[in-house]
């Protein structure tokens, strides 16, 4: 994720295969000229990640996953791409339909009804719980190999399994969906990347305003009515998700996740990764210790 550097417009445009409703891709590593942008399209997007890891940033929620995620991300809800790397032994899988790709009133069928209310909830950006992507990735892997009639039949009832499930987080819980148009996707695209490349440095409030053409004062504004956040909360939170990341894959102290993660001493690194994960770095590796052994 930290290697974006795609300027391509972010409205993206999804069209299924001949002969199909909805699109279902397996991936099995990451294509070295696959650069994902902050982008948003009409069709939900059902993701499923195996064994991989990387940064979820949907809507307004940023976050690091380990060993893979399961996450439904609603219609027009703006989003980057999930996975830094994939090996041949990770893989995964992606699914994106629109919310009539089965007729205009296929879900307000009374049958329908938990569906419904559990594509609703995606608008915010759900996350599935670990048992659950278990249970449900197994079956994501069998409908690739499926014929189109069967794929169909067979992602209803999974799509049904999943609205059955009540253990799940979501992402942007008690805000409002974002917005998106064009002109903020590229703007807030632009700020994305110039924190993801340079989160580890002091970044100016006057420089980063300068790249968006906009005075700091109007900067500021502008991000916090397009985000929920100041700027700031945002650099800190980048950077204690990156930390986070460190803790999950290295054996660097905590000095030394610190000053990699762009906190220019420890106690201001210990102040913000509490007041974002309400844990100290220690409570927090600790966890992991006792989670993954």
């Amino acid at each position: 994720m930290e290697n974006i550097v795609n300027m391509n417009p972010q409205f993206e445009r999804i069209q299924p295969e001949f002969g199909t409703s909805f699109t279902l891709k397996k991936f099995y590593q990451s294509a070295p000229n696959y650069k994902p942008s902050w982008h948003y399209h009409p069709e939900l997007e059902l993701v499923y990640v195996e064994n991989g890891s990387g940064k979820i940033h949907v809507g307004r929620h940023l976050s690091y996953f380990k060993n893979g995620c399961l996450v439904l991300i609603g219609s027009n809800l703006p989003h980057l791409g999930f996975v830094e790397r994939l090996t041949a032994n990770e893989i995964e899988i992606v699914a994106q339909f629109k919310l009539d790709f089965l007729g205009p009133q296929f879900f307000d069928a009374p049958e329908m009804l938990k569906v419904k209310q559990m594509l609703k909830l995606s608008l915010s950006g759900i996350k599935f719980s670990r048992h659950v992507r278990r249970e449900v990735g197994g079956k994501l892997l069998e409908l690739v190999e499926m014929d189109n009639f069967n794929k169909l039949l067979y992602f209803m009832r999974i799509l049904n399994q999943l609205s059955e499930y009540d253990d799940f987080e979501i992402l942007n819980v008690g805000e409002a969906t974002m917005v998106s148009n064009p002109q903020d996707n590229d703007r807030l695209d632009e700020i994305f990347k110039y924190v993801r490349n340079n989160f580890n440095l002091d970044i100016q409030l006057k420089e980063i305003s300068k790249i968006v053409n906009m005075t700091p004062p109007s900067f500021c504004r502008y991000f916090k009515k397009a985000t929920n956040v100041t700027f700031t909360e945002y650099v800190n939170k980048f950077k204690v998700v990156h930390a986070t990341k460190l803790m999950s894959e290295t054996n660097l102290s905590i000095t030394e996740i610190a000053d990699e993660s762009g906190f220019n001493n420890k106690s201001h690194f210990i102040k913000q990764f509490k007041k974002i994960t309400s844990q100290k770095p220690s409570e927090y590796r600790a966890g992991l210790i006792q989670a993954f052994g």
